[in-house]
């Protein structure tokens, strides 16, 4: 069997008044693509943020390995071996694809560091034709692979990714997932946040669907994609509202 990297149990979050999540429960385990796809709203990207130890649940328990997460600060849980890459892409716009690169190695075996950004750049086709650019050349997918590989530099056992393809082309889209898909085969663990959730079926092996800050269902991909009521409430209305989204960020 192998080893659950990450549990949740009963997690609660609120905002104030507001309940962002309620009772949630998922595990991780080594080796696993989890793809968590619902809605906007539906407390998918806070959820990110608790198991990184930005958010503090009201209630619950969260453990990585065997590490409290509930109770650790947030450096602390990258050196623990697990990475949070957050929504929307954010390098550092003036710094070359290296420096960039060494900005997600502060925890690690830094003597290295630069041999090991040099390699994650000629090893990735799209990055090693930019590799004379700084960050903000690059398009939005070509930034979204280099802060996917950044959080590879801290050399984690576990990387949460919060909406790697939102607003990229679909062509572009599918380069990224196929990105995540390839850390499985490099030893990394990811916790998938996608509103492609046809995207994520694909290249996921679990899957937690939530809604309104609960877990609704959770399955296999393939038990949930001939799943007639999984279909009608996230396929069908994720994947159109992910094109909706494509088309308005105007393909980049």
């Amino acid at each position: 069997m192998p080893e659950t990297l990450l549990r949740a149990e009963d997690l609660t979050v609120r905002y104030g008044p507001v309940t962002a999540l309620e009772n949630v429960s998922l595990h991780v385990d080594e080796g696993e693509i989890v793809a968590l796809v619902g809605a906007n709203g539906a407390g998918k990207s806070t959820l990110l943020k608790t198991l990184s130890g930005l958010i503090r649940p009201a209630a619950g328990t969260i453990t990585f390995r065997d590490t409290d997460l509930a109770r650790t600060q947030a450096h602390r849980i990258v050196q623990a071996g697990l990475v949070h890459v957050p929504e929307g892409r954010h390098v550092f716009p003036r710094f070359s694809l290296k420096e960039n690169l060494l900005a997600g190695a502060y925890t690690n075996d830094w003597k290295n560091a630069g041999k090991r950004a040099e390699e994650i750049i000629e090893s990735t086709p799209i990055l090693a034709r930019r590799a004379g650019s700084t960050a903000g050349q690059l398009s939005g997918g070509e930034q979204q692979m280099l802060v996917i590989q950044r959080a590879l530099m801290a050399d984690p056992r576990m990387v949460m990714l919060d909406e790697p393809s939102m607003g990229l082309s679909p062509v572009l889209a599918d380069q990224v997932l196929e990105l995540v898909s390839g850390l499985r085969d490099r030893g990394v663990t990811v916790l998938l946040v996608e509103q492609n959730a046809l995207g994520a079926l694909d290249i996921a092996d679990r899957v937690y669907a939530l809604a309104t800050g609960e877990v609704l269902y959770s399955g296999s991909s393939a038990e949930l994609r001939d799943d007639p009521q999984f279909a009608d409430q996230f396929l069908g209305v994720v994947s159109a509202d992910a094109e909706r989204r494509a088309q308005e960020s105007g393909h980049h």
